[in-house]
């Protein structure tokens, strides 16, 4: 718990960023554990934060998707969707936006695609503006791409978005 804490305070300084810039940290990072009954919730919020912070660098996030975060962060955020803290919630939503940002979405397959916005839709009930701007932001990156575009329609994914907007 105190290390998870101390790298996460030190990520969130330019200098501690820079320090893990070059070096592929998310092998060590114990993310599978993150959610489960063995880690205490403080410590998963700084795991969480962590890989957040570093995930704005594009060698930290390239790695982290490379090693199946993206897949990892989306099945994460789908156990622990009613029982995130705000600060948790905050960083799960912006390393989704990050990891998107810096992910070639064709090569999203299907069934990624489809939990993808059907977890996004259910996230944007969320009452924290911070994390429903990075969702809005997933969003937009997502509707970038055709093949995104045409799952969404098959899901009728407007009408989520219409249900949000009234």
């Amino acid at each position: 718990k105190i290390i998870a804490q101390f790298v996460n305070a030190l990520v969130s300084f330019k200098l501690g960023r820079n320090y893990f810039n070059n070096r592929s940290i998310i092998r060590t990072l114990i993310w599978g554990e993150i959610g489960r009954d063995n880690i205490e919730k403080s410590t998963g919020d700084n795991l969480v934060g962590i890989m957040t912070k570093l995930s704005y660098s594009r060698f930290q996030c390239s790695d982290m998707i490379k090693n199946g975060l993206l897949s990892w962060l989306v099945k994460h955020m789908e156990e622990v969707e009613y029982s995130l803290s705000k600060y948790h919630l905050q960083c799960v939503t912006a390393l989704l936006r990050n990891l998107l940002r810096g992910c070639n979405l064709d090569n999203l397959i299907p069934i990624e695609i489809t939990k993808l916005i059907v977890l996004l839709g259910r996230y944007l009930d969320t009452e924290n503006a911070t994390a429903k701007s990075f969702i809005y932001d997933s969003l937009g990156i997502l509707f970038q791409n055709e093949k995104i575009v045409k799952a969404s329609k098959e899901l009728n994914f407007q009408r989520i978005i219409e249900d949000h907007l009234t």
